[in-house]
């Protein structure tokens, strides 16, 4: 109730929330209601979050691990485990020394010491706990669940439960408490796994076990989540070291607790003198948006197939490729182009902090924790009739300096021209498509693209604000460029950002055991 109102409050800036992907959405979509420019929210979310053991795992470590990330705090962090997939092989044992240890968990009231597991936090979250165990009973194998103490019965206490399920499509959404879903895989699998993993839409945690280097990298460089743990818990990240936040429907960014955590609180002011787009007199901030096009789905595949690819390739070389492209613009005969190919530069060069290598982040010893800047996906941009050259080029070169491949939604012919001289220099086929504005809005009302900026009247902004509030899924926050006091008047460094995802890499690297010679083996 005090949210609503308050959300609803014009006095009201910006709103940092953390909570279910549910309630995110509900808030987005109250803030798009607002009129005038976009509004920030930053959202940290739930997860279906997952933890993969190959066979070169240390098990005891494993289970450990496991233990303290799915029932620790009750199973009642948005970090926790959820989802433990093991490499076939080793599941029996697995599974077996993982039962054991449940078995040692004393569930009761946390004032005393020996209790490992205390209450879920009400009585609403207990029901629903039960629900699904009712549920996995049934259409699942429980392996384990723990007992309560006889005096805790009449509390909000919900035992440690494990079960085995054969995929990850068995769970419709979180479950937010202390149960371990189990899925066993075959070593030929685990490409299917993660694609499994991506297209549930979550991406908060994961954890990692494994002794080769390759395995670690293929899992964490393909899996679209916020924070990966490697050979150690997934829980408890801290501020400063691990910036904590996830991508998808887990959440908006930046990461809490990271270097442009705070920017995003930061109001936006335009310089005197910036030109508004589009007529200044226009009074209707909510016109309406009419869907009478799409794309297809065939070119959804190329642009994120070509984003794959530019997100691999080594960041020196892509800094290497853009300025090849903006010598290429610089030479074009039109001069929408030629005049504005200085910003493809200028971001290439930007990006060279932060997008190139990671930033490792300070922390304990043992333990290394990167920080990167990645591309979120396919972005959209939308350029409206009336939007300067060289700020739709701006958002062009921001969109790929910070890895993404772009959709260029606008009517002007010259935009025609930008797929040949990408390709020309070097750039992934299909990395940037040219669509009509109509096209442009479809994709925007339920394109499958990761992210959305315009340049356009602050009547179109908020239109589009509010299409984008009603899509399902991953709230796709809106970078917005109309004169007035929003993202467009952002420095260049923090507008980089803006278009940006993060990911933190923790690896232990004092972990240690199993078979010496699978430590330091690559796989074929």
């Amino acid at each position: 109730m005090i949210g609503n109102i308050l959300i609803n409050d014009p006095r009201i800036a910006g709103v940092a929330f953390t909570g279910s992907t549910e309630t995110a959405q509900v808030i987005n979509q109250a803030l798009a209601k607002r009129p005038g420019v976009p509004l920030p929210l930053i959202a940290e979310t739930g997860g279906q979050n997952a933890m993969i053991v190959d066979s070169t795992a240390l098990p005891e470590q494993v289970v450990q691990d496991a233990i303290i990330s799915g029932f620790q705090s009750a199973g009642q962090r948005c970090s926790a485990l959820r989802v433990l997939f093991v490499q076939e092989d080793i599941a029996d044992k697995l599974c077996h020394m993982l039962v054991g240890a449940m078995k040692e968990l004393r569930v009761g009231d946390p004032k005393f010491l020996d209790i490992d597991v205390g209450p879920v936090i009400d009585e609403k979250s207990r029901k629903t706990l039960v629900a699904h165990a009712e549920r996995m009973t049934k259409e699942a194998k429980l392996l384990h669940a723990c007992d309560i103490l006889p005096e805790c019965k009449d509390g909000t206490f919900f035992a440690p439960h494990c079960f085995e399920i054969p995929s990850l499509d068995v769970l419709e959404r979180e479950v937010f408490g202390p149960v371990v879903h189990v899925v066993r895989f075959k070593a030929r699998d685990l490409d299917k796994v993660l694609d499994q993993i991506n297209a549930s839409g979550y991406g908060l945690t994961m954890g990692i076990h494994s002794r080769i280097d390759s395995t670690v990298r293929q899992i964490s460089q393909k899996l679209r989540v916020g924070n990966c743990y490697v050979n150690r818990n997934m829980i408890g990240a801290v501020v400063g070291v691990q910036p904590f936040g996830g991508q998808g429907k887990s959440g908006t960014g930046p990461k809490a607790g990271g270097p442009h955590y705070v920017e995003r609180f930061a109001k936006p002011v335009t310089e005197a003198g910036q030109k508004a787009v589009g007529s200044a007199a226009i009074a209707d901030d909510r016109s309406p948006i009419v869907i009478k096009a799409s794309l297809a789905d065939e070119e959804y595949r190329f642009l994120q197939a070509a984003q794959v690819k530019w997100q691999a390739t080594d960041g020196n070389e892509r800094v290497r490729l853009l300025e090849n492209f903006a010598a290429k613009l610089a030479a074009a005969p039109v001069s929408e182009l030629s005049e504005n190919a200085e910003l493809i530069a200028n971001f290439a060069a930007i990006s060279e902090n932060g997008f190139v290598a990671p930033t490792r982040m300070p922390g304990p010893t043992g333990e290394t924790n990167d920080l990167y800047m990645l591309g979120r996906g396919v972005y959209l941009v939308q350029a409206e009739k009336d939007a300067e050259p060289s700020r739709i080029i701006r958002h062009i070169a921001a969109a790929l300096a910070a890895g993404n491949a772009v959709i260029v939604a606008g009517d002007q012919k010259w935009l025609g021209d930008l797929p040949v001289f990408a390709l020309e220099a070097g750039l992934p086929i299909k990395l940037i498509g040219v669509v009509s504005s109509k096209v442009g809005v479809a994709v925007m009302y339920d394109g499958d693209v990761a992210g959305v900026s315009c340049v356009a009247p602050l009547d179109r902004v908020t239109a589009f604000k509010q299409l984008l509030a009603k899509r399902d899924g991953a709230i796709l926050s809106l970078i917005s460029d109309s004169g007035a006091d929003d993202d467009g008047a952002l420095p260049d460094e923090t507008f980089l950002h803006r278009f940006a995802t993060e990911k933190t890499i923790t690896i232990n690297t004092t972990a240690a055991g199993g078979n010496a010679s699978l430590m330091s083996m690559e796989e074929n």
